[in-house]
């Protein structure tokens, strides 16, 4: 049996495993596993002679653990400290950062994204998507950042037809209250208490990126209208507008709705809906 299984390497400070490599330093007999002894460039002993008589060896990292965090090998399979497999899945992470959540967190401690508005893995390549055509569109300085092909990828679009109370002969307009429980009941969204309007804030508290603190507030814009029998061309006027642009707005007299909107690069896309007035 090797002396030192259960000892610490001093480089990674997990423990030595019967199965793992190791070297020992020759001059001070501390056991390392023979990966970190390479990387290390020698023995990691202060004041040992054994310091830096090796070329350092490019470090590749593979994963890291989604248990505990400890860097996983090229080579390795399991976790040197915890032993998780290295392709483990993440149970709960944040929609936005990735970042792993714990039970009974609201909001992702590493951005700040509302734990209720994580996006579904299923699209998380479609938001990776989104989110580089928004920077290309930042390096370009020319267009709101907001990719018309990606979101409509990810959103899932359900035509329903908006049932207008006649009374008259006059439309009394679309339920905004019913649109807001269906689609973007959450912080960023806000409807009237009497029910005239239905607000959508892309990136409610101001925070710098681009405009991209709540990608779900795209995707909600874009299921809206088309409940509203909205043109495609208006969603195409949200992403063409600029912070020069000022603010915007569009009669749809047939749907009895006005639709606001404006995009600041700090601030993000807001939008609007009213009931259009007779």
């Amino acid at each position: 049996m090797n002396d030192n299984v259960g000892k610490i390497c001093p480089v990674c400070k997990s423990e030595i495993n019967e199965l793992d490599k190791i070297t020992v330093c020759p001059d001070c007999g501390m056991p390392h596993h023979t990966e970190c002894w390479e990387m290390n460039g020698g023995c990691s002993t202060f004041g040992c002679a054994q310091q830096g008589t090796v070329e350092v060896k490019e470090k590749k990292i593979m994963a890291t653990c989604v248990k505990c965090g400890m860097e996983i090998g090229e080579d390795h399979a399991f976790c040197p400290k915890c032993g998780t497999p290295k392709n483990a899945p993440k149970k709960n992470v944040c929609g936005k950062c990735g970042n792993e959540l714990a039970d009974g967190h609201e909001f992702c401690p590493k951005c700040g994204q509302r734990v209720g508005l994580a996006v579904d893995s299923n699209v998380a390549s479609a938001i990776n998507q989104f989110n580089s055509g928004v920077a290309q569109q930042n390096a370009k300085k020319k267009k709101t950042p907001i990719i018309i092909g990606a979101v409509a990828a990810i959103a899932v679009i359900i035509v329903i037809v908006v049932v207008f109370a006649l009374k008259g002969g006059a439309k009394k307009g679309p339920d905004f209250q019913k649109l807001y429980d269906e689609y973007c009941k959450s912080t960023w969204a806000t409807v009237g208490a009497d029910g005239s309007y239905l607000s959508l804030d892309t990136n409610p508290y101001d925070r710098d990126d681009d405009g991209l603190a709540y990608p779900a507030a795209y995707i909600a814009a874009k299921k809206i209208n088309d409940a509203l029998g909205l043109p495609d061309s208006l969603y195409a006027e949200f992403g063409e507008t600029t912070g020069a642009d000022g603010k915007q707005s569009e009669d749809f007299p047939e749907q009895g709705v006005t639709v606001q909107w404006r995009y600041h690069p700090d601030k993000g896309l807001e939008i609007t809906y009213k009931k259009l007035k007779k």
